[in-house]
């Protein structure tokens, strides 16, 4: 609502029952001539134009227009920065809501590979074991014990042992002797 209005008087906005504001009623004396601004009339130096705007305690209240615009601009620009602050918190979180989504992505990798890792070393423990096994079985399977000595074997010398294949021979065998075993380690004629 725009009015021209003397510099000298100020009208009192109040409020009806249904919310509308009415001038209030002021005395004769200093009731202000009003009258409705048309395209034609200029303002003059004598003349302020008053708007009524609504004041940071929700009252409205009358006051020149450059002040209200001053007022319904910084009420805006208010408006912008808690906007502009509420959309980079919300980026913010969604940022921070991603990164904890990469850290539980990449600790879960990082499990998967460390779980596949050691069945592998598990089974290339096993593989390893069970090769060694066939193995010590194969060797076992190939060995061919020597062949016994005749019970009643004497032999003069290593020369004689190793001829009749019966080198080298242990205490306890048939051909062995103190003579044949000259570290006497129990084992004659082992080189």
């Amino acid at each position: 609502m725009t009015q021209t209005v003397k510099q000298s008087a100020t009208p009192t906005p109040t409020r009806s029952a249904k919310g509308s504001t009415a001038k209030a009623k002021a005395s004769p004396s200093s009731s202000p001539t009003t009258t409705k601004a048309s395209p034609a009339a200029t303002p003059t130096a004598q003349s302020t134009v008053y708007v009524c705007t609504e004041n940071d305690n929700g009252k409205l209240v009358w006051m020149t227009k450059d002040d209200s615009t001053k007022i319904v601009a910084a009420r805006q620009e208010k408006a912008d920065k808690e906007a502009a602050d509420k959309k980079a918190a919300e980026e913010a979180a969604a940022a921070a809501e991603a990164a904890e989504q990469q850290r539980l992505a990449d600790e879960a990798a990082a499990a998967a590979a460390a779980e596949a890792q050691r069945v592998a070393d598990e089974q290339a423990a096993a593989a390893a074991a069970e090769a060694q096994r066939v193995a010590d079985e194969q060797a076992r399977q190939q060995y061919v014990a020597p062949a016994p000595a005749p019970a009643a074997a004497y032999y003069p010398n290593c020369a004689a042992a190793k001829a009749a294949g019966a080198a080298p021979v242990r205490i306890g065998q048939p051909g062995y002797g103190t003579h044949l075993d000259r570290d006497g380690d129990g084992v004659g004629c082992e080189r």
